[in-house]
């Protein structure tokens, strides 16, 4: 039998990228976050239940109202022929299904794929399971405790919406087969290949060079990248003649180590917020290792209002829920809404659901051809700029790249070192599929160069501090003016707005201010160590791609591009360390010979012009069966002769 509740028209005042689009939740705890993305994005999603709300089996009852707000409740008795009627009837409504079921005996037999094609051709079926449908089961690998299922849930989000793309291309639907252990894998991408091979250029880092030391200081830990500021911190503390050990390569420990104990006497002076303010006064990436409660009283996520509390029906408030951790420029968010109460006067019966919802606009902007829509090509056609460094932005290009889009990966002579060396191992992997542009912005012909290119692309993506594209003069406002329909992405520490809008910071930075260090080690351990991996610069692409893909798809119903602000201190704060249980940071297994990920070829090898061999991953969001064609990433201004763009000449960047 079918029991509804009145459920929230939302479509009606629906805010956001997708808001043409019907979600159906038929996902336990491990991928209810991936529909409240969507319904964050302002999707209508309904949560199908099987009896009233109780939170048996849910270990923490504040984490499932988080991961259902924003939803609308319709119960329905799976075990009847009416509940079944109705729930048919929603799924031949539905653009997408989102689902845990086990593989075999607890899937219904509706939910077989070939009846769910006849139900509703067009619909893009989501499953996350442990070890996906297919291979074998194993030790799944852990992340503090509800990471894994938010790390898969968005994983699972962004394939949600590259197969809606697939569907405009070939009026079908289709699925993805998310697997919660590869989600958590792809996480530990950059360590298991420094582990493969540590003799390769650009990745060997001496266990005693350490990138950020954590301090004392008078109220807890400071966390300060010493070898990078040591000139600074030596005229600070007035050791300056003393500190020429520390420029050897590497540095000899014994000196670090003296260096380190000197600077520490010197924080011990200081608060937390005080050392933060200087160093990043400075330029310099510090931070304070916050408390969960801290994190909550942020001065620069309480400015950009990031965290608020939903009203429950019986009166009482939640405590603060993390927000979205970007901003469109074409609307704002819908507020989180109160959970829909249960109707008493509600009859049995059944409840033939009908959603008013627009007719996709299928024949619009289409990026691909209906010939080829393999996963490799769903996104082939589209032009991506790739502005970006480090982790996050390039993480986030290569999903694109990885599915078919053309990524011109922007570079000049001057700045491809460290990280950005074309011949380290980070940078290949990082930056495979993509196709090298060597143009320098600081030269004015460079930037005219620049916009010829925007002329003809769909999507922008950069990671410059917020000041960087306005000094150059190639902020949205004016790119637009270039391109109409351009959808920018911006990554920056914090956010274009807020009192801490022009901070700087690493993955590291973002562990220490949103709570998850502290918590994830627990009150046991002091000092609090960092989780080890590049964690919070892995989701910020993650949902770098999110937004640019919902972007894509509003623009395919409307025609209008926008900017799109990402935080990357409020991406890892979505996940909230509060749901995460006491744990040390994940210990890194043996990935090469896990039988899991062998079975469904998880790793792969790329080509590298000079590297030759090069270990990576399969995206969670590839079909398996599908045997990846992907190069590591070419040399710096390799493309330049061979970008059609009319009219336009590369500068080489000279020294």
């Amino acid at each position: 039998m079918l029991r509804h509740l009145k459920m929230f028209q939302t479509r009606s005042h629906a805010s956001g990228p997708l808001s043409h689009l019907l979600i159906l939740d038929l996902a336990d705890e491990r991928g209810s976050f991936c529909s409240k993305l969507l319904a964050d994005l302002g999707a209508t999603v309904l949560k199908v239940k099987a009896a009233e709300a109780d939170f048996s089996g849910i270990s923490d009852e504040e984490s499932f109202l988080y991961d259902n707000s924003k939803k609308s409740d319709v119960f329905v008795d799976l075990t009847t022929s009416e509940g079944m009627g109705a729930l048919k009837s929603l799924l031949k409504q539905a653009d997408v299904l989102i689902e845990t079921f086990d593989f075999g005996n607890s899937e219904p037999v509706c939910f077989k794929s070939r009846n769910l094609r006849r139900l509703n051709p067009r619909l893009v079926r989501i499953s996350i399971t442990p070890y996906g449908r297919t291979g074998p089961a194993g030790n799944c690998l852990s992340l503090p405790g509800c990471q894994p299922f938010r790390t898969a849930s968005l994983f699972a989000a962004v394939a949600a919406l590259i197969r809606l793309t697939k569907r405009r291309i070939t009026r079908k639907g289709s699925h993805a087969d998310i697997s919660i252990h590869e989600a958590v894998a792809s996480m530990l991408e950059g360590e298991f290949t420094r582990r493969f091979d540590p003799d390769l250029p650009g990745i060997a880092t001496p266990p005693d060079r350490r990138v950020f030391s954590l301090l004392r200081c008078l109220d807890g830990y400071i966390q300060i990248p010493i070898l990078q500021c040591c000139d600074t911190l030596a005229e600070l503390i007035g050791l300056a003649p003393d500190i020429k050990d520390l420029h050897e390569e590497p540095p000899l420990p014994q000196s670090l180590e003296i260096f380190e104990d000197a600077v520490e006497r010197w924080t011990l002076n200081f608060t937390r917020s005080a050392l933060v303010e200087l160093g990043q006064a400075m330029g310099f990436p510090w931070a304070s290792v916050d408390s969960i409660d801290e994190t909550l009283q942020n001065p620069q996520l309480e400015a950009r209002r990031f965290f608020s509390r939903v009203l429950l029906p019986n009166g009482k408030l939640t405590s603060p829920f993390p927000g979205l951790p970007y901003k469109f420029s074409a609307f704002a968010p819908a507020l989180l809404q109160t959970p829909p109460a249960s109707d008493p006067d509600a009859q049995d019966g059944i409840a033939t659901a009908r959603i008013s919802r627009a007719t996709p606009a299928e024949t619009l902007g289409s990026p691909g051809t209906p010939k080829d829509c393999s996963d490799g090509m769903i996104l082939s056609g589209m032009r991506v700029i790739d502005l970006t460094r480090m982790i996050s932005g390039p993480y986030a290009t290569r999903i694109l790249a990885d599915f078919g889009a053309e990524v011109l990966k922007i570079q000049s002579g001057k700045a491809a070192t460290g990280a950005e060396r074309n011949d380290s191992l980070p940078f290949a992997i990082w930056n495979r599929n993509k196709r090298s542009v060597s143009l320098d912005l600081n030269r004015p012909e460079a930037r005219a160069n620049f916009l010829k290119l925007v002329a003809t692309s769909d999507v922008v993506v950069e990671n410059f501090s917020p000041r960087v594209m306005a000094n150059w003069g190639l902020d949205y406002e004016h790119l637009r003016l270039v391109k109409p329909g351009l959808i920018m992405v911006s990554i920056s520490a914090m956010g274009h707005t807020g009192p801490w809008s022009n901070f700087v910071g690493f993955a590291s930075n973002f562990h220490a201010f949103s709570g998850i260090q502290a918590a994830a080690c627990g009150a046991q351990q002091l000092p609090p160590p960092d989780l080890g991996y590049p964690y919070a610069d892995l989701i910020a692409g993650l949902y770098a791609a999110l937004g640019a893909l919902s972007a894509l798809e509003f623009r395919a119903e409307t025609g209008r591009g926008q900017h799109v602000d990402l935080s990357a201190l409020e991406a890892i704060c979505t996940l909230d360390a509060r749901f995460s249980e006491s744990q040390t940071a994940v210990r890194i297994p043996d990935l090469l010979n896990d039988p899991c990920l062998l079975a469904r070829r998880f790793l792969v090898w790329l080509k590298h012009p000079v590297l030759g061999k090069v270990l990576s991953s399969r995206t969670p969001l590839w079909d398996r069966r599908r045997k990846p064609k992907w190069n590591a990433s070419p040399l710096l201004g390799a493309d330049d002769g061979h970008i059609s763009v009319p009219e336009i000449g590369y500068d080489p960047s000279p020294e």
